[in-house]
């Protein structure tokens, strides 16, 4: 009645089913492994990146603090300084969001306490990246705020200086024409 061939054809089938399963079983372990490497390679290039922008940004800082400079430079260095922080933001966002990606693949795999905290732990990182770049916006605007009052009072100090000049060029004409008058 063909059992044999049907057990035989069941068995290849089977077969060809686990072989299968084995396979994708096996890649999707190597890339979640890759993807782990990859998450870890990402915190330390993430504290590379604080460390880099960091700099930068202090250089333009002490740019704009310099009061030795033009206006002008230092207002260039205050935008410059958000440029600096943009940047740094969206790095250390992509390097983060891959922990959280490598995280949620191991507590999707398997979903235990130490997992499930590590997930927790890269979502808070984040948070913490999102709350140090804010801070150093805040840091930016204020002093953009500064840095444009600090303008504002030397164009009006600038135009005191000059009303005062063509008073006394005023005041100067007048005398020579009493002068000339008498």
């Amino acid at each position: 009645d063909g059992s044999v061939d049907k057990i035989v054809e069941g068995t290849k089938n089977l077969s060809s089913s686990i072989t299968a399963y084995a396979k994708s079983t096996i890649e999707a372990a190597q890339g979640t492994v890759e993807l782990n490497k990859q998450a870890e390679i990402a915190a330390v290039i993430n504290q590379g990146l604080i460390e880099k922008y960091d700099r930068q940004a202090e250089q333009q800082r002490q740019i704009r603090d310099d009061e030795t400079q033009t206006m002008e430079a230092r207002i260039a260095a205050n935008t410059k300084l958000g440029e600096i922080l943009d940047e740094q933001s969206e790095k250390m966002l992509q390097n983060v969001d891959l922990q959280i990606k490598a995280a949620q693949l191991e507590y999707d795999k398997n979903q235990n306490q130490e997992n499930y905290i590590a997930l927790l732990e890269a979502q808070n990182e984040r948070e913490a990246v999102l709350a140090q770049i804010e801070g150093f916006r805040s840091e930016q605007l204020i002093n953009r705020i500064s840095l444009q009052r600090e303008a504002g009072e030397m164009a009006i100090e600038d135009a005191e200086k000059l009303i005062e000049l063509e008073e006394q060029k005023r005041q100067a004409v007048n005398d020579t024409l009493d002068a000339v008058i008498d």
